[in-house]
């Protein structure tokens, strides 16, 4: 578990310094990136308002094929999930060019 945890921290590190370019999917509230080789996919779905979204993430090969595939309904790791919520949020904002607008609004309160 512990390189799932770096790997995703590593991926919040790049998507916020917008190393990784993050695109809106075909599916509602999923996002897709190239990285190197390999691509990722993550997407979080509602199915019930009173439970928590349901996390996917996955490691897509050249190929097309899935190599990793991560559903947060089968890790009872709180941090894990915490994580891979972040950078759905954090893929979601890169991919809409909303990023972009928190660096602007931070750099205008330093000058506040």
């Amino acid at each position: 578990m512990a390189d799932v945890v770096k790997a995703i921290d590593r991926l919040l590190e790049r998507t916020n310094q917008n190393r990784i370019n993050w695109t809106v999917s075909e599916t509602p509230g999923s996002f897709n990136a190239a990285v190197g080789k390999l691509a990722v996919y993550i997407a979080v779905q509602k199915q019930n308002w009173a439970v928590a979204p349901e996390v996917q993430f996955r490691i897509v090969g050249k190929d097309g094929e899935v190599i990793q595939s991560l559903n947060a309904d089968h890790i009872n790791d709180a941090v894990v999930y915490g994580k891979l919520r972040e950078l759905h949020l954090q893929a979601g904002q890169a991919a809409q060019g909303n990023a972009a607008s928190w660096d602007e609004l931070l750099a205008e309160l330093e000058r506040v």
